[in-house]
């Protein structure tokens, strides 16, 4: 099993086109993100996450943490 991000789907939904936007929109907030941390949720490489870029992204994409952080299962594993 692993954790999935969404962050391309709710950066759709909330009309924010490129990554250096949600970043921009972040800082307006007071949330530092730096580009390659924001490249690596979007693409699916990050290994950790804290819990104020969660609520920063959240906030920000008008989302909730569930409607863009996933998991996901491997076929073999039982729920």
């Amino acid at each position: 099993m692993r954790v999935k991000f969404q962050l391309q789907m709710v950066m759709a939904k909330a009309d924010i086109k490129k990554q250096k936007i949600l970043i921009e929109r972040l800082a307006e907030i007071g949330i530092t993100a730096r580009p390659l941390t924001i490249s690596n949720i979007y693409n699916n490489k990050i290994k950790q996450l804290s819990t104020d870029l969660i609520l920063g992204i959240s906030v920000v994409t008008n989302s909730s943490p569930g409607d863009w952080i996933t998991i996901e299962y491997d076929e073999n594993e039982m729920v």
